[in-house]
């Protein structure tokens, strides 16, 4: 008997104290249930909070009626508005749970979530737990280590499992599976919850990638309108001022032509009329200085006949008038014409002219006039800015192809990079403080360059500053429409 009522005591004992210690883990159990679901639904509610989508506040809160200890559960904003609610009301559950619904994005309260869960049922079932130990000691006993077991194999494999999916879908991971939906006990309750919570979670993701994509779409089609407006703007205001700059362009060669037209014929009879006193044509003149005077004349109405020649011809060639006379061209014989056209300008520089040894007879199809315009404004130049002892040379070279290179090259002041482009156009001069005050109106080069081009050849400068300046003409040695008619 004592060993029975020790035994018995014991399986009491036992019994009781597995009946208190599953009481409590179902307490602990639905505890932390409460807290995990209120954190849960913290981060669902986000959304619809922030968005003033109650309809989907409603929605998410209506998934927790499937749980069978929920006694209510409400949200409030931060004014304490009840914005939705399940349940019976506040106040009538045993465990009660907060959390703060925050801005996902920025972090600040939008309001929060209360829920309240029942323990009657964990009650209840202490209760019969009781009257079956006190009723049957050994199968009390037997039972309840039983139900334990079972309770733990059916409880909490399933709910570690439904912990980890749960955290994904805190993470964002919206694709996870949810496992025993099917059963009909508390566990399948949650789990049927958390299916509702990722298919809501689901669809909000879908909405704001959607809102996200059209609004993205909106802003670049408008940005490409705005684009597209300014473009065609901008190509309106371009084509507007080409219009004008040519035009103004074109006034401006055309009356350079009419001009040097219109001061030939007075010049041609200043430079004729003061050859006639220079030369005392008509009787001694008496006073020398009246001849003196006169050569002056004749000097000066020359150079100006000179840069009125550099204009028109300048004019031509804009206005695609300018004719070339081709025909065959000596080139030795055009070099040492224009070295004595300047020879006396070297002797009073100090400059020495030198020519590099070439062919005695070397020839291209070319206007004549033009070749030996252009080797006069090189060599002058060449000349003008080279100092006293230094050296001239010129040189003819067979170029790439069918083509002939002229070159001089002087040991003057040179000219400095930023200045190369600046000379070769009309009436400019470089602004390097190497350069020297010179006569010259800046026409020699651009005149020398538009006729090399108006043969189909190039003008090309290499210099440095103090180290001399290289000028190469290149001329093709016979006409392309001669070349393909041959």
């Amino acid at each position: 008997m004592l060993v029975g009522a020790a035994i018995a005591v014991l399986s009491t004992a036992l019994a009781v104290a597995l009946v208190l210690a599953a009481h409590e883990q179902r307490i602990d159990g639905l505890h932390d249930r409460g807290a995990f679901l209120v954190e849960i639904h913290a981060q669902a509610l986000a959304g619809p909070v922030r968005d003033h989508d109650l309809g989907q506040a409603d929605a998410i809160l209506a998934a927790l009626e499937a749980d069978a200890d929920l006694v209510t559960a409400r949200l409030i904003d931060r004014d304490g508005t009840v914005l939705a609610q399940v349940g019976t009301g506040p106040g009538a559950g045993d465990l009660s749970f907060a959390a703060d619904v925050r801005d996902i994005s920025g972090g600040s309260s939008l309001g929060a979530i209360e829920i309240e869960l029942s323990t009657d049922r964990i009650d209840q079932a202490f209760a019969e737990s009781i009257v079956i130990a006190g009723s049957s000691i050994v199968v009390a006993t037997v039972a309840v280590i039983i139900v334990v077991l079972a309770v733990l194999s059916y409880l909490v494999g399933p709910m570690e499992t439904m912990t980890a999916a749960l955290r994904r879908l805190a993470e964002g991971d919206v694709e996870i599976d949810v496992p025993a939906t099917h059963r009909t006990d508390e566990v399948g309750d949650l789990a049927r919850a958390i299916r509702v919570f990722r298919d809501n979670n689901r669809e909000i993701a879908d909405l704001r990638l959607d809102k996200v994509r059209a609004y993205a779409a909106a802003e670049e089609q408008q940005r490409l309108r705005a684009l597209t407006e300014m473009l065609h703007r901008r190509n309106r205001e371009l084509a507007r001022a080409k219009q004008e700059s040519e035009a103004a362009n074109d006034a401006k060669t055309r009356f350079l032509a009419n001009m040097s037209h219109e001061l030939r014929t007075p010049l041609n009879a200043i430079i004729g009329f003061s050859d006639v006193i220079r030369g005392e044509v008509l009787g001694n003149i008496g006073d020398r200085r009246y001849v003196e005077y006169a050569d002056d004349i004749n000097r000066s109405g020359g150079h100006l006949l000179s840069l009125i020649d550099d204009l028109l011809d300048l004019s031509r060639i804009e206005l695609d008038k300018f004719e070339l006379r081709r025909e065959a061209v000596n080139v030795i014989d055009e070099i040492s014409r224009a070295i004595g056209m300047v020879q006396r300008d070297a002797l009073a520089g100090g400059v020495q002219i030198a020519i590099r040894p070439m062919a005695p007879s070397v020839t291209m199809d070319a206007d004549a006039r033009a070749v030996r315009q252009i080797l006069i404004n090189l060599l002058s130049n060449a000349i003008k800015f080279t100092p006293r002892d230094g050296t001239v040379t010129v040189s003819v070279d067979h170029g790439p192809g069918d083509l002939m290179a002229i070159t001089v090259e002087d040991t003057g002041i040179g000219i400095a990079e930023d200045d190369i482009d600046r000379v070769l156009k009309p009436f400019e001069r470089a602004k390097s403080d190497f350069a020297q005050p010179a006569p010259g109106t800046g026409l020699g080069l651009p005149l020398s360059k538009s006729l090399a081009e108006a043969h189909g050849g190039a003008l090309e400068i290499e210099s440095r500053l103090g180290h001399g300046t290289r000028v190469t003409v290149t001329f093709p040695r016979q006409n392309e429409a001669a070349a393909a008619a041959g």
